[in-house]
């Protein structure tokens, strides 16, 4: 997933996750431990394992406080610093870890219920199919550090597009719900107007501390999706050295400054301004029919322990983008505009009492968005209001959670529109249209999870809402099992029913009811891991019903030294029935194949993936008729549909890492995106009369470039 107009600020974290997190070298040998909590053996997550002798090199547990080292980046005296914030740091010789694979650490007595209450935690952890961290963000060629490109690598996502916005397993976008700090996050990605051209999430990739994806079965702790689920959760860590990056590249000009204000309170500002001139030189065929684009963003983190047992976290973020494109359709050829202002908050306050934690969530997203071509001028306000509270206890081997939460999104149009979708001329008949459109949702749950051992997890979830202005009663609930097998297998097992209100541009509200089940699993044996599921949906959306049915298999290799290779393949049997007629949905693919490796050495990573996989359905234009009124000819489609050809792509990406003194350091990077230049079809263009058509296409090659210069 690639962009001509985003790409300067992936690279903006990318290298900043290079020189932060260290250059990753794939493992010719390797030895693994685990990290736990002194006192009840909890495993800890995201702790970090760096070298003592060059602490740029290292890794960080998951979600089991597992981690895994490559051998080839120590010597074999070398000695491992073990840190988490509020707990004591541990040196560990890699010789006594050999002997012993467990790292007790010891809480501070200061600072251990900040530990324990700086995020509120997710019940459902142990059902997650994958967990992706910062580095995994940075390491992924196709994400271009970008979280939600992330996501669109793995093979449980089936977005047929080039934009960040996420389908699982068949599903559309709008059922996919994206929560930021336990808010939900509506239209969260950038350019979200230029159809064909890729776009990015506005998640700086460097405040991120974990991101969990559910492709199925979504935990009900998170209300309001059907499908599938992304939470991303910011750093907890109050930085313990102040550091700058400055950006420069093609398309892009930025700063990120990381602050600690004492031992209680760190901030994070950044800021990045993208224009197209560069980019667009060095790229005339690929960009020729984007006239313009400027992106001005700014982001604010903040995290202070206020108290023993209580600490604040705040995120807030302004946008303003805009851009011109070559707008082309049977009945007008010319400029289309548009300009969108935003700006998100979040804030979240964790208090701890003596027998769980009390979670408070609020967030809000304003949004104004002018859009123009031809004679026609539209205007779309989106404001978004959520709030939360909730309440989670945790022992060792259960524990529940339950909260009550309030979503109100309100959606306000206004314009000149087209009387007719195929006549949009400058002569072509309008008519002004005003609008506002919402939906409220007020809604309870409640969680519970079991672990009679650490190779069985049960985990069941109720939701229900309270009906509000006319709404019908829903009740959403999940079961869940986890099994692991042995060392190597663990296998997932998820089933519920979901209900949605969706609030969709153009379509008004939408009720959805999922029905799903899916098995997921995991392997992991020593350079081979795996991750294969089969899963079945019926939804229900509106008056249309669909069926999903679709298997998935990944698999990644450490081929040899400093080498690393994976290969995926999906494939879904899709099908929507409206008014008694069935057709082939868009997901519907007897083929998706992801694919790659990757090499690293001293301070070099070259990385080259590919995606080949079979055309969408759509329905042609098989004729026309003349309309004398209006002087312009009305589309006849056909009532069979037919497959677009088959997509290609092969990207391509370099970076280099260059240590400078004092601590410094500075990092090239260079991408060429869809190598081959293939030509992959997105829609077709057709004439005035629609006797003939041209193809669009999706992103030709484009060639990216630029530095980062990391100051300590």
């Amino acid at each position: 997933m690639r962009s001509n107009v985003s790409s300067p600020s992936i690279f903006v974290t990318i290298v900043l996750g290079a020189w932060f997190s260290g250059p990753v070298v794939a493992q010719p040998s390797s030895a693994s431990g685990k990290v736990i909590d002194a006192r009840d053996g909890t495993p800890l997550i995201g702790v970090h394992i760096i070298s003592f002798s060059n602490w740029r090199t290292g890794t960080t547990t998951n979600a089991e406080g597992i981690f895994t080292l490559d051998m080839g980046q120590f010597g074999s005296a070398d000695t491992l610093i073990v840190q988490y914030m509020g707990y004591g740091e541990k040196l560990v010789t890699l010789s006594q870890l050999q002997k012993n694979a467990t790292v007790k650490l010891e809480p501070k007595t200061q600072s251990m219920e900040q530990v324990t209450i700086n995020a509120e935690r997710i019940i459902a952890e142990e059902f997650v199919v994958k967990k992706i961290s910062k580095l995994d963000i940075y390491k992924n060629p196709s994400a271009k550090a970008d979280p939600l490109l992330a996501v669109n690598a793995m093979p449980s996502s089936t977005t047929v597009d080039e934009t960040a916005s996420v389908s699982f397993r068949g599903s559309s976008p709008a059922e996919t719900g994206v929560f930021f700090n336990h808010v939900p996050t509506y239209d969260a990605v950038r350019f979200a107007q230029l159809t064909g051209i890729g776009t990015f999430s506005f998640f700086n990739t460097e405040m991120i501390g974990s991101l969990y994806v559910f492709p199925g079965n979504p935990p009900l702790e998170y209300g309001n999706t059907s499908s599938g689920l992304i939470a991303i959760e910011t750093s907890n860590t109050i930085v313990e050295k102040n550091r700058t990056s400055l950006s420069l590249s093609l398309a892009n000009l930025g700063v990120n400054h990381q602050q600690r204000i004492n031992d209680k309170q760190s901030i994070m500002v950044y800021g990045n301004f993208q224009p197209s001139g560069p980019l667009r030189a060095l790229n005339r065929v690929s960009l020729e029919r984007i006239k313009r684009f400027e992106t001005r963003e700014t982001g604010v983190h903040y995290i202070n322990q206020l108290a023993p047992g209580l600490s604040l976290k705040s995120f807030h973020y302004v946008l303003n983008e805009r851009y011109t494109f070559d707008f082309r359709v049977p009945s007008f050829s010319g400029d289309f505009l548009q300009e969108k202002k935003r700006t998100f908050h979040v804030v979240n306050l964790m208090k701890r009492t003596k027998k769980g934690a009390i979670g408070i969530n609020g967030g809000f997203n304003a949004s104004q968005t002018e859009l123009g071509y031809s004679r026609f001028t539209y205007r779309i306000g989106n404001t978004d209001s959520y709030g939360s509270v909730t309440y989670t206890v945790a022992k060792k081997r259960a524990g529940w959670k339950a909260g009550v939460a309030y979503d109100d999104r309100l959606q306000k149009f206004s314009g000149l529109v087209p009387e007719f979708q195929y006549a949009v001329g400058e002569t072509a008949p309008a008519m002004n249209v005003a609008s506002v459109t919402g939906r409220k949702i007020l809604d309870a749950f409640a969680s519970y999870k079991y672990t009679p051992s650490k190779l069985l997890a049960f985990g069941w979830a109720l939701r229900k809402n309270i009906p509000l202005a006319g709404q019908s009663h829903t009740l959403s609930h999940q079961s869940s099992v986890s099994i692991q097998v042995n060392k190597k297998n663990r296998f997932t097992v998820g089933s519920g029913t979901f209900h949605q209100l969706a609030l969709l541009q153009g379509e008004g509200v939408s009720k959805i009811k999922s029905q799903q089940v899916a098995v997921d699993h995991s392997l992991s044996a020593g350079r081979l891991s795996a991750a294969n599921a089969v899963f079945f949906k019926k939804i229900k959306k509106n008056e249309t019903a669909a069926r999903v049915l679709g298997i998935e298999s990944y698999w990644c290799y450490k081929l040899a030294e400093k080498w690393l290779a994976d290969i995926s393949y999906t494939g879904i049997e899709a099908t929507e029935k409206e008014n008694g007629n069935t057709k082939k949905a868009i997901y519907d693919l007897d083929f998706f194949i992801r694919g790659g490796a990757q090499w690293s050495n001293r301070g070099w990573t070259v990385g080259c993936r590919y995606i080949f996989r079979q055309g969408t359905w759509f329905y042609p234009v098989v004729g026309s008729t003349y309309n004398n009124r209006f002087d312009v000819f009305e589309p006849l489609t056909s009532p069979l549909q037919s497959r677009q050809p088959t997509y290609n792509l092969i990207d391509l990406s370099f970076s280099k890492l260059l240590p400078l003194p004092k601590d410094d350091g500075l990092v090239l990077f260079a991408s060429v995106s869809n190598m081959a230049d293939f030509k992959n079809v997105r829609d077709r263009a057709y004439s005035a009369d629609y006797s003939s058509f041209e193809n669009e296409l999706f992103n030709r090659r484009t060639i990216y470039a630029g530095l980062m210069w990391v100051i300590q």
